[in-house]
């Protein structure tokens, strides 16, 4: 599991209009379709989703986000990517056709930032030991998947944004090397510079879970 402090909210700062901007999107949505286009759920009010392993509830039509049975709340960006996702999600089937980030729509425009923030910070936590992807993944609700790689594993972000993370590990003769990639439906389910957001945030929390740094386990708490 994942300690606390990856999750607590940050403050708004800089990201408030882009909040407004989630809450407003997801408040103009009916809160029972969006649950079952995203494949979530809805009781007593509130649309429930996985995100990593664990279980958000949100309160319509604020937006309010907390894990469930408790009062934490996700990280401000992690909030506004869940809002989105929610809002536009449109219940689309997965294709089982994979895709690298740049081949979303417009994923050009983004693809240097996410080769730095995403792509890089994998390479730098795992290319040095590529089977420890796996341990690390478990804890996010992932699994070995297969490939060329060294390591591969499927991680489900929300239940319909499934991200498969790929690591080749360095040798003496070739630089390690890592990728990302979505399924081909993930455009109805995030938007591209959300999607670069997503892969950051993982690769962060996979990395940091990789150096033990989950002292406190959500599941002492109830979350999960």
């Amino acid at each position: 599991m994942i300690r606390l402090d990856h999750y607590q909210r940050t403050r708004v700062g800089c990201y408030a209009a882009a909040l407004d901007k989630a809450v407003r999107g997801f408040a103009a949505a009916d809160p029972s379709e969006m649950a079952e286009l995203a494949g979530g759920a809805l009781a007593d009010g509130r649309l429930a989703i996985a995100c990593l392993g664990h279980r958000f509830e949100v309160s319509h039509p604020d937006g309010r986000i907390r894990f469930r049975g408790t009062d934490f709340e996700p990280n401000v960006s992690l909030a506004i990517i869940t809002l989105n996702h929610l809002a536009r999600a449109d219940g689309a089937a997965q294709t089982g056709r994979l895709v690298p980030y740049r081949e979303l729509p417009d994923g050009q425009v983004f693809y240097g930032a996410f080769t730095r923030y995403a792509l890089a910070t994998l390479l730098a936590g795992f290319s040095g030991a590529p089977a420890r992807l796996a341990d690390a993944a478990r804890l996010l609700g992932g699994e070995p998947a297969v490939s060329r790689a060294d390591c591969t594993v499927r991680v489900p972000f929300f239940p319909r944004l499934l991200l498969t993370i790929q690591v080749w590990g360095a040798d003496e003769e070739l630089p390690g090397s890592a990728n990302i990639l979505f399924d081909a439906v993930a455009p109805h389910y995030v938007h591209t510079e959300d999607a670069a957001a997503v892969g950051s945030y993982v690769a962060h929390l996979l990395v940091a879970l990789n150096r033990g740094a989950h002292p406190r386990d959500l599941a002492d708490l109830g979350v999960v």
